[in-house]
């Protein structure tokens, strides 16, 4: 998008909350826009470092319904064992450190479960991302 910007003037590249693209935009005619609304594989790849510290702020039936709701999971025993998973390793004092590690602990929780070709920890990543930023409700609103 970067490069498409670079070579024509009518695209705007904006890396912001979808409440504050109208300010980004101002009064410019818009044709269509073009949203990236998911978890980039190299965020996977690169192992980084996750911040979980709004976990505390939640019940793990809070966390279970986020899972099962943005996650898409409709296995309810499974969102139940991974947000148990999160909660316990928080409440603990660990610390995930890394992309990997949260997905090596949702593999662990969704033991028994095939996950063929799927990288465990993309969805609920996405899922978290897209419930802490309100990301649906901000689409919802403009």
């Amino acid at each position: 998008a970067r490069d498409l910007a670079e070579r024509d003037s009518r695209c705007l590249v904006a890396n912001r909350p979808f409440r504050q693209l109208a300010d980004e935009v101002g009064n410019m005619a818009i044709d269509g826009v073009l949203m990236d609304l998911g978890v980039h594989s190299a965020r996977l790849e690169t192992n980084g470092t996750l911040d979980l510290q709004w976990l505390s702020e939640m019940t793990e039936e809070e966390l279970a319904w986020v899972i099962r709701d943005y996650d898409d999971d409709d296995d309810h025993l499974a969102t139940e064992r991974v947000a148990h998973f999160l909660k316990n390793y928080h409440s603990t004092g660990g610390r995930l450190i890394g992309t990997r590690a949260l997905g090596d602990m949702v593999q662990q929780a969704k033991t028994g479960w095939d996950l063929p070709g799927r990288d465990p920890a993309k969805l609920l990543l996405q899922a978290l991302r897209v419930f802490l930023h309100a990301e649906n409700q901000q689409l919802e609103e403009e």
